[in-house]
């Protein structure tokens, strides 16, 4: 795909070197080397006990992981509430390993009500935990009795995780804010996709509960699992996104009830790629793996690409929402499971979740969907709405590499206006 411009991010540079600032982030003059903790790179011994140390420091402090593979035996846990930030030297070469085939009674790295600090340059391989109980959270960040401004999670890798798991979660509750977070360049994985909840990066507000601000989750690679948005103005920009089988690719995050504003609002999705997630079986929740389901009131979305996905490309509710020179083909390998819409390339519906979840106001420009031979999505673009009238704008679209190109559920349906 050609990389679009993106003028909300004109104005912004992540200067992303040891020791520079980015975006209020300034790192510990004087890093502690993880070894002066007890840390062993060589991997015997086990390093939990010295990861216990670097969690429990009092103050900002930023701990240096030497190349190394460091042992982390089953059993620990880490929570600070402390601007505790953990730099590598590369994600090849700074490891944090678990024990093969632990058991994660809760969250296994935690940091409450606590922001300016970064995770970035290692690895933290879950190597394949026991499946959890419940659902629990490998990395989370907690704003429910503060505020958590600008952590920073830049050239991570969090990898074999199991279901139900969030890889990273960032949750707010209580009125206060998670501001500016920045999730770039990074790699999340489960070892295997799986039906029950699990998001590779999970933003939420708990229904409103919270706020997270001018999120920007850019250029990161989430394999067997999806992403989950909510907050105000995120930016969600160029990421990968492969083989899930819960939810959708991109999921954003809905406010039942809501009038206005929701949670979830004023979005940017641009030059994201969501494919290969072809399992025909539901989800817990009974949905298909649709690429996007947009429940972002006043969102656009802009060069991203969907293709061979068992449901539907995009999947609209939201009112306001824009749709410009996106891709979808070869999805709607489910069939007609629930009806004809999980196989068209682009969708748009009304939800019971409230008024700023009919639809209304969605544009459409510049979209192409098509099938190339697998005969599974049948429809280009779909209306569905039991006689409501959406009015939807359509221009310039090329919709025709499908058995139909436009499909409009029954009931008076305005002309587009020019």
């Amino acid at each position: 795909m050609n990389r679009l411009p993106c003028p909300h991010l004109l104005g912004a540079t992540l200067a992303l070197g040891l020791g520079i600032a980015i975006s209020g982030h300034t790192l510990a003059a004087t890093p502690i080397d993880f070894r002066t903790l007890g840390a062993d790179p060589s991997g015997h011994a086990d390093s939990g006990p010295a990861l216990e140390k670097a969690f429990a420091l009092p103050g900002a402090n930023t701990v240096y992981l030497p190349p190394g593979h460091y042992r982390i035996a089953c059993g620990h846990s880490f929570s600070t509430h402390q601007a505790l930030s953990l730099i590598g030297a590369s994600q090849a070469q700074s490891v944090l390993r678990l024990d093969k085939g632990c058991t994660l009674g809760g969250d296994l790295m935690t940091w409450n009500g606590v922001g300016g600090w970064r995770l970035q340059d290692f690895t933290l391989d879950l190597d394949t935990p026991a499946t959890p109980a419940r659902r629990v959270n490998a990395v989370a960040l907690y704003a429910y009795n503060a505020d958590a401004p600008a952590p920073l999670i830049n050239r991570v890798s969090i990898l074999h995780g199991t279901s139900p798991m969030l890889v990273l979660a960032l949750a707010s509750a209580g009125g206060h804010d998670i501001d500016k977070p920045v999730i770039t360049s990074s790699t999340f994985s489960l070892t295997a996709p799986a039906l029950t909840q699990n998001q590779c990066v999970a933003l939420t507000t708990n229904g409103g509960k919270g706020r997270i601000d001018d999120a920007v989750v850019s250029y990161n690679t989430c394999l067997n699992t999806g992403l989950q948005i909510d907050g105000a103005r995120p930016q969600v920009i160029g990421n990968d996104i492969s083989n899930w089988e819960f939810g959708t690719g991109i999921f954003t995050a809905f406010t039942n009830g809501a009038t206005a504003p929701s949670s979830d609002h004023d979005c940017l999705f641009v030059d994201n790629v969501m494919h290969d997630a072809l399992d025909r079986r539901l989800d817990v929740n009974r949905t298909p793996h649709n690429g996007v389901e947009n429940n972002c009131y006043n969102s656009v979305y802009r060069h991203n690409l969907v293709h061979h996905v068992a449901g539907a490309g995009f999947y609209s509710f939201a009112n306001n929402s824009t749709f410009i020179d996106n891709l979808a083909y070869d999805n709607g390998a489910v069939g007609a499971v629930l009806g004809p819409l999980p196989q068209a390339g682009f969708v748009i519906s009304r939800a019971p979740s409230g008024p700023l979840y009919q639809a209304r106001n969605t544009v459409f420009i510049g979209n192409r969907a098509y099938d190339d031979g697998t005969g599974t999505q049948l429809y280009g673009y779909h209306e569905e709405g039991g006689g409501i009238a959406f009015g939807a704008v359509l221009r310039d679209n090329d919709f025709e590499g499908s058995v139909a190109a436009t499909v409009i559920a029954p009931g008076p349906r305005p002309l587009p206006q020019p």
